[in-house]
């Protein structure tokens, strides 16, 4: 937080596609045990499986591996050839099955995947000819032993393919103990489904799980993504329910000198091309070693890679197959694809009652003029007046600063009105003067491309007073998502999507007080996902509750710096990346602790990482006496922690955190240590917690710090 102010299965080619794709980001920052998820690929020749049904061992085409190849998957064998292996899983979790193959027909081929007895149909791209061999990628859940995984020629196939091999791999691990994460109420009911890449079908490259700093890799979901580098390559969803519009998180490479690189990208429903995707590097693909990162790669090495873009897609019902697909007119070298959300939106809705539409002050939706002024006249002739601002469908652009007083400002939906800042890296957002305001139904989009801290705004900013509301807001490509400033009291926010913003997600600067963040979304932000900072003054009475924040990229996922009376609780943190825990409880910045602090419920997973400024790897939670020590209550109880990449939980000096208390957490696959006391003073009470799967349960080099175990631990 910082003020405001080559594998077997896979190509070479593929691989140095892969690492080329990165450029000069391979420079590694991670320290300690756990400094990458290690990935094991094994490799199954086909000529070794048993053959049934007239598949038979051939030699008479050329660049196959091992002895031989399977072929016989021909018409006459059709509903009977089969390959079957016998696979081994170490442990539980998702596998890459990639199964080498080759078509000459010059058409693509289907084949029926079997995983002990479960099938579907698998789609085999043609191949230059007989003797040029393709992988292809299918997303498995495999629990740990042994498995039977068939492919064959099923009577609703065309067959007629040969198999080389079947390269099998671990794509999603839970952490350096390699614990699969449990599943979770925790964090935000969200009005999408979401489908990870890396687990979805895909004829493209599914990376090596990783969190090696800085790559693609590590700032993806679950540490792997899936590359698309050849014409036709594709990753694939199946609708879980009906959805009309679709988000990708993707990276396409930059440009050598840093300057802004563009490519489509085609969506397929079906065999439908419904939509082009318009990818961009402009508000990704930062360089430098921090807070001065820019676009010039001179500064220094590459991160921030990922950024997302939405469409709508027409009506397509659950079961529907949506495809991303490189086409011959998809330009980019590669596109790694991390995330799909899926959604139902809603049609647009007639203005409520108690509102002024702002087309009655000569503003006119997807105009392109700018209606920076017209929306602060309307504003400030409504402000006090019991009558809101109505943003009907569109989108409204602004060069500056809106301002508002005591008034209500919505729209029809985060998807259907949209206000977009052309200040590229300047002026821009929704700014609080002051009283109740109420902020709804829209999408906040800005147009800053780096972090700078004395330029740039923040989608929503300023001071509320009590009963003031922030809901259903989508905000993206600010410095900071929201921003609130003291004497803000009794705000609340909720439903709010907050993404690809360079600093902090969601921020309660000092001087806020009773204000609850909760079912919201922080998504690859550049500091903090949300903080509670009393920089400038205390916060008080605030909480976090049932949001969700992942892939934060220089920070914690959730920090508390000071104050008192604050909560976090019921929440879920994934995947932070670089210089920052899950959550942190710290006097790194701000005031003392002035007040109890709780931290309940909430689910981590794959979080903490290695610091580089400080020079020491950081837990999935971090308690942190820094300028000053924490003498207030610390409550942790009721967490799940899964996958660390390094310690549990973190106690770190140098000053003291004297009544820290633990009581019904579970830690599971940690990459070093359980819990681990560094350098503070202080005590620890701790009952009915967990560790398992960790190298080492306790570790204890503290400054005479008492760890009292209390009844029902286990594992330390």
């Amino acid at each position: 937080m910082k003020p405001h102010a080559s594998p077997l299965g896979i190509r070479a080619g593929a691989v140095i596609a892969a690492i080329l794709a990165v450029g000069s980001a391979s420079m590694p920052l991670m320290s300690g045990a756990a400094a990458s998820a290690a990935t094991t690929t094994t490799k199954y020749e086909a000529e070794s499986a048993k053959l049934t049904g007239g598949a038979v061992v051939e030699t008479d085409h050329t660049g196959y591996s091992g002895s031989g190849f399977v072929g016989g998957y021909t018409d006459s064998d059709k509903g009977t050839a089969s390959t079957a292996f016998t696979v081994s899983a170490a442990t539980a979790g998702t596998y890459a099955l990639a199964l080498e193959y080759s078509d000459g027909t010059g058409s693509s081929r289907t084949l029926t995947l079997g995983v002990d007895g479960k099938t579907q149909q698998i789609t085999l791209p043609a191949t230059t000819d007989w003797n040029t061999w393709a992988a292809e990628t299918t997303s498995v859940t495999l629990a740990a032993g042994s498995h039977t995984i068939a492919y064959s020629y099923g009577t609703a196939d065309n067959g007629n393919a040969n198999l080389d091999y079947l390269a099998v791999t671990e794509t999603s691990t839970s952490g350096g103990g390699g614990t699969t994460p449990p599943a979770t109420t925790a964090g935000a009911q969200l009005p999408y489904t979401e489908y990870v890449a890396a687990q979805q079908p895909t004829t493209g490259t599914v990376l090596p799980v990783s969190r090696t700093y800085p790559s693609l890799a590590s700032e993806a979901t679950t540490r792997s993504a899936v590359q698309l580098t050849g014409t036709g390559q594709y990753v694939s969803v199946t609708l879980a329910h009906p959805a009309n519009s679709i988000v990708v998180r993707y990276s396409i490479p930059d440009k050598s000198d840093g300057s802004t690189a563009t490519a489509p990208l085609a969506v397929y429903a079906g065999s439908s091309h419904v939509a082009d995707l318009s990818l961009t590097t402009k508000y990704s693909w930062l360089y430098g070693g921090g807070y001065t990162d820019t676009h010039s790669p001179s500064n220094g090495a590459a991160h921030h890679f990922f950024d997302e873009t939405r469409a709508l897609i027409g009506e397509q019902p659950a079961g529907t197959v949506i495809k991303l697909q490189k086409d011959a007119a998809d330009t980019a070298a590669s596109y790694t694809i991390d995330l799909v959300d899926t959604e139902e939106v809603a049609a647009a809705p007639a203005m409520p009652s108690g509102y002024t539409s702002i087309t009655s002050f000569g503003v006119t939706p997807n105009s392109g003029a700018d209606d920076t002024s017209a929306i602060n006249s309307a504003l400030s002739s409504l402000s006090g007046t019991g009558t809101g601002l109505w943003f009907p469908a569109g989108t409204y652009d602004i060069s500056d600063r809106i301002g508002f007083t005591n008034v209500s400002i919505q729209g029809a939906g985060e998807w259907r009105t949209t206000i977009q800042s052309t200040a590229e890296n300047g002026n821009g957002g929704l700014y609080s003067n002051g009283g109740e305001n109420h902020v709804s139904n829209l999408s906040i989009f800005g147009d800053q491309t780096s972090r700078n801290n004395n330029a740039g705004a923040a989608g929503i900013e300023g001071e509320f007073t009590s009963g003031s509301t922030i809901t259903n807001v989508w905000i993206e490509h600010t410095k900071v998502g929201i921003w609130t400033d003291g004497p803000t009291t009794g705000l609340t926010v909720s439903g709010a999507r907050v993404r690809d913003v360079y600093a902090d997600g969601i921020h309660l600067n000092g001087g806020t007080s009773n204000t609850t963040v909760e079912q919201s979304e922080v998504r690859n932000a550049g500091d903090d996902g949300l903080a509670m900072d009393t920089e400038g003054g205390d916060v008080t009475g605030s909480t976090f509750t049932a949001d969700t924040v992942s892939n934060i990229i220089q920070a914690n996922g959730i920090g508390v710096y000071g104050g008192g009376n604050n909560t976090v609780s019921d929440s879920l943190v994934t995947d932070t990346v670089a210089f920052g825990a899950g959550i942190t409880i710290s006097s790194r910045f701000g005031q003392a602790f002035d007040g109890p602090t709780t931290v309940s419920g909430n689910t981590l997973q794959r979080t903490g990482s290695y610091s580089s400024d400080l020079g020491i790897d950081l837990g999935a939670l971090w308690i942190y006496a820094d300028q000053t020590s924490i003498t207030q209550p610390i409550a942790v109880t009721g967490n799940t922690i899964s996958g660390s990449t390094y310690q549990g939980v973190l106690v770190k000096g140098p000053q003291a955190v004297s009544a820290l208390t633990m009581s019904g957490d579970t830690i599971a696959g940690a990459g070093t240590s359980g819990l681990d006391i560094e350098g503070a003073s202080g005590a620890l009470n701790v009952s009915s917690t967990t560790v398992s799967g960790a190298a080492t349960g306790l570790v204890n080099n503290g400054n005479g710090f008492t760890v009292t175990r209390g009844s029902g631990n286990s594992g330390f």
